[in-house]
């Protein structure tokens, strides 16, 4: 048995598990509820997108920017943080999503500081959520973002170590699907497999050496 508990620590070290959970988690299929407030965000910046977003027509036509960073934690999980301002048209966004979550811890909200990149901000989401099957986080805005208006910077804190490209959208009458970042599967690195591999082999051997019935001399 005490073999096999370290193999499996092993294995929640190699895929960025851990055994601490995180506080107010949103699960798969939350919400809408309250987002979590974050004081600040510390970790090292891995990357920034920016870009802009426009949709709807007439009355309902909006357009505006946004950005996004990733910041990797001491403890090497990535948090993912975004801002978006509406500049111009007489439509609103009431609703943003960020997408790539599934099978990632999620816990989700705003921060009360600004990190370098982002400005200050006014829009609130009033609540949060998450699809059912975990791989959508939403934002939900009341009242709506409208022009000349900007959000606080958005936070969504996950136990993911790598990540990949994905989609941030806007949303109210239509939608504007732009580039971003989300999380990735982490991948062990081929000596890690071959150390897994040993393992469970010298437990293998070690048990059927237990098993093997001793010669009667």
């Amino acid at each position: 048995m005490r073999l096999w508990s370290i193999v499996l620590l092993t294995l929640c070290t190699m895929f960025g598990l851990s055994s601490q959970g995180q506080a107010a988690l949103l699960p798969p299929g939350s919400g809408p509820t309250a987002p979590d407030v974050f004081a600040s965000e510390t970790g090292t910046l891995l990357a920034t997108q920016t870009g802009s977003f426009s949709y709807g027509s007439g009355l309902t036509a909006i357009s505006g920017n946004y950005r996004e960073q990733v910041y990797r934690e001491a403890s090497g999980t990535l948090n993912f943080v975004y801002q978006f301002s509406a500049t111009s048209g007489t439509g609103e966004v009431t609703r943003f999503t960020v997408t790539n979550f599934a099978g990632f811890t999620t816990d989700v909200g705003y921060l009360t500081s600004t990190p370098s990149g982002f400005s200050a901000g006014t829009a609130i989401p009033a609540t949060v959520d998450r699809s059912p099957s975990g791989a959508t986080v939403g934002f939900n805005f009341s009242p709506s973002v409208t022009a000349g208006t900007t959000t606080v910077p958005l936070i969504v804190v996950t136990d993911a170590t790598n990540f990949t490209a994905s989609n941030v959208n806007f949303i109210d009458g239509g939608v504007s699907s732009q580039p971003g970042f989300g999380p990735a599967p982490s991948v062990p690195e081929p000596a890690s497999f071959m150390l897994l591999a040993g393992m469970m082999m010298g437990g293998a051997g070690l048990a059927y050496r237990r098993r093997k019935p001793h010669a009667i001399s």
